[in-house]
C-alpha cells in the first residue's frame, strides 16, 4: 500500500512538472507573439525588428533615409507602478510626436526606447527631438 502511495506521488509530482515547463514554454511563446510592450504601450522589441527588415528593405530600394533614435530614461526603477506609468506617458508622448503608421517605437529594456524614423535626414530628426523634448515639458504629472 505504502508503495503504490509512494508511486502514486511520484507520478503526480512528473505530471505537475511537465505541466509546469509547459506552462513557461507558452509564456514565453506569448511574449514572443506581443505585438505590444504591456507597460510602455509601443511596439515590442521582436515586432520592432521585423518591421524595421521591411522599413530598411525599403528604404534601401528607394535610395531613402533614416534615422534611429535611442532614448534611455534614467534615474527611475524598473519594477514600481510609478516607473511604470512613467514608461508609458513616455511611450505615449512619443508615439504623438512622431508621424503615424510611418515611424515605429519600440521598448527595449532597461528603460531604454527606439524610434526608427523614416525617409528623414539628420535635420529632421533633429526637429522631431525638440518636438519630442517640447510636449515632454508640456506633461503634467
Amino acid at each position: 500500500m505504502i508503495i503504490i502511495l509512494t508511486i502514486s506521488i511520484w507520478l503526480e509530482s512528473l505530471y505537475l512538472k511537465k505541466i509546469i515547463d509547459n506552462s513557461e514554454e507558452l509564456k514565453e511563446k506569448i511574449k514572443q507573439l506581443e505585438k505590444l510592450h504591456p507597460e510602455a504601450g509601443v511596439l515590442t522589441f521582436n515586432e520592432f525588428l521585423e518591421r524595421a527588415e521591411i522599413i530598411f528593405t525599403a528604404l534601401r530600394r528607394r535610395n531613402e533615409e533614416a534615422q534611429l533614435m535611442v532614448i534611455e530614461v534614467s534615474s527611475i526603477s524598473s519594477n514600481n507602478r510609478i516607473s511604470k506609468t512613467f514608461i508609458k506617458t513616455i511611450g505615449k508622448n512619443l508615439i504623438d510626436s512622431v508621424r503615424k503608421n510611418y515611424d515605429i517605437i519600440c521598448y527595449v529594456e532597461n528603460n531604454i526606447l527606439l524610434v526608427l524614423l523614416q525617409n528623414i535626414d539628420k535635420h529632421g530628426a533633429m526637429l522631431v527631438e525638440d518636438r519630442i523634448k517640447k510636449n515632454l515639458f508640456t506633461i503634467r504629472f
